[in-house]
């Protein structure tokens, strides 16, 4: 069949499971109900539009440009109502569908295939905190790697932008896309001519600008009163609790992704659980792959080597600090569907299209069983 029309039958499928996906998330927010997290961000976006715009009466800044963004606008058009609540959380969900997507495809290709795929591979995932901090990086890693590929200022510009209201907004940038960024152009430093590292030196130089220049900004903010974040970095564990960080860390996983299916028997009702296992598993030794193929200086893109080594950060995070205490804090590592779905995508990009075709059947199926 002539590729431009297969590309234009995915094109119509990407638009109606994409419809299909706001339809089932709209109902999934609306029969999640409010929690306290929720009412406080309505509140907040409340006193903010009527004049309390530095939040002295909520004693800190923290989400300041990320989520509450959301909540001023429904906020602005509903006022205090459930409705805003729903209309946040849903413009925050398909925030960061849409900037995911924007990752999903490789330099030069448009093939809507690969969206049907990352979208199931994704399935129905709904994010009330955090969410707006997610979508920033992968807007911040898209216009970055435009920026290498093409040199051009706009991109470097769109991207700190996004950097810099996930920094005043969310410190969960830090391990996600910060630091990943510095170590991988150290490491690529080692083996790179000067030429080739002329293409770094900007970006490194407006991150380390940008980083000083929030150091600045709190200082001035805590001299007027100000908090922007009230809480710092938590402590490090020893070992012994570093072992049950683990666990937990693999039962939240399992848990994010729906992906139990250890002590059940194995019929078609926990297949879905089976491939969501599998995606797990097959997205950490994408990961363990990018990070080797970095340290051994063989190529790798620059969005699926962040994309690793911002997993193996956050993972650490989660195991080595008390930032991670119970199940609840998975809201944490609700970037780990989204991050794992992008490097699953763009491998297949590499591999045999019959692969691909076989891949996506089983995907489509599991997610059908899932629905």
């Amino acid at each position: 069949m002539d590729k431009n029309l297969i590309n234009s039958v995915c094109k119509i499928l990407t638009i109606v499971i994409a419809f299909l996906f706001c339809i089932i998330i709209i109902n999934s927010i609306i029969f999640s109900g409010i929690n306290s997290d929720m009412a406080n961000m309505v509140l907040r976006a409340h006193d903010i539009l009527h004049g309390d715009i530095f939040c002295k009466n909520w004693h800190e800044l923290r989400f300041y440009t990320t989520d509450l963004l959301f909540y001023h606008i429904s906020t602005a058009f509903m006022g205090i109502r459930p409705a805003s609540v729903y209309i946040a959380s849903f413009l925050m969900t398909i925030f960061l569908y849409f900037s995911a997507i924007f990752l999903v495809k490789k330099e030069s290709k448009s093939d809507f295939t690969y969206i049907i795929l990352f979208l199931f591979l994704t399935g129905i995932k709904i994010y009330y905190v955090h969410t707006a901090v997610f979508a920033y990086c992968f807007f911040a890693l898209y216009f970055l790697n435009n920026y290498l590929n093409k040199y051009r200022k706009k991109d470097l510009i769109f991207s700190l932008i996004f950097i810099i209201l996930g920094i005043i907004g969310n410190k969960l940038i830090l391990p996600i896309l910060i630091l990943p960024i510095i170590v991988c152009f150290i490491i690529k430093s080692i083996y790179e001519n000067k030429e080739s590292l002329k293409r770094y030196f900007p970006i490194i130089y407006a991150i380390i600008g940008t980083l000083l220049g929030f150091f600045v900004l709190s200082k001035i903010c805590s001299f007027f009163g100000i908090t922007i974040y009230q809480r710092n970095l938590q402590s490090f564990y020893i070992f012994p609790i570093f072992a049950s960080k683990i666990k937990l860390l693999i039962l939240q996983l399992l848990y994010l992704f729906d992906a139990d299916w250890f002590g059940q028997i194995f019929t078609i009702s926990t297949i879905p659980k089976f491939i969501n296992f599998i995606i797990i598993i097959t997205g950490y030794i994408i990961v363990f792959k990018k990070i080797l193929n970095l340290f051994l200086n063989k190529t790798t893109d620059f969005i699926s080597t962040n994309i690793a080594i911002s997993i193996i950060f956050l993972s650490a995070l989660m195991i080595m600090t008390n930032l991670n205490e119970d199940l609840y804090s998975l809201r944490y590592i609700g970037y780990f569907t989204f991050a794992f779905s992008i490097l699953i995508v763009r491998e297949c990009f590499c591999i045999n299209k019959r692969i691909f075709i076989l891949l996506i059947t089983i995907i489509c199926l599991s997610s059908t069983f899932n629905i």
